[in-house]
């Protein structure tokens, strides 16, 4: 069952990623600055410039912080992405990009900006 989650897992991958990458050719990326360092654009930049560290990404969310991941909740997707679904609390996202980097490997990311 391992190679057969783990199998998935890629394949999953693959198709999201190919889905973005696709979504992203089909239409120019916006080069729009952030309205101000607190913008919420501004915001999001900042945590995804190091969004594994706990104390960096706390000093931008507040104690009531929800994250969905994919989707809101589902058994059978979670155990394919144990990622996905809801979580509450900056430690959710943080352990979001934590979790994701066991499975793909980032060679190139970027905020535009």
């Amino acid at each position: 069952m391992p190679a057969i989650a783990a199998t998935l897992r890629n394949a999953a991958a693959t198709i999201a990623l190919t889905a973005l990458s696709g979504a992203a050719n089909a239409q120019d990326f916006s080069t729009v600055a952030p309205a101000s360092e607190a913008s919420p654009l501004a915001v999001l930049q900042t945590i995804l410039s190091n969004p594994s560290d706990l104390d960096f990404v706390k000093q931008y969310t507040t104690d009531d912080f929800t994250y969905v991941s994919l989707n809101y909740e589902n058994p059978e997707l979670k155990q394919i992405m144990p990622w996905a679904g809801t979580t509450k609390g900056t430690e959710g996202l943080v352990q979001t990009f934590i979790d994701v980097s066991r499975y793909w490997t980032v060679e190139d990311f970027q905020t535009l900006g």
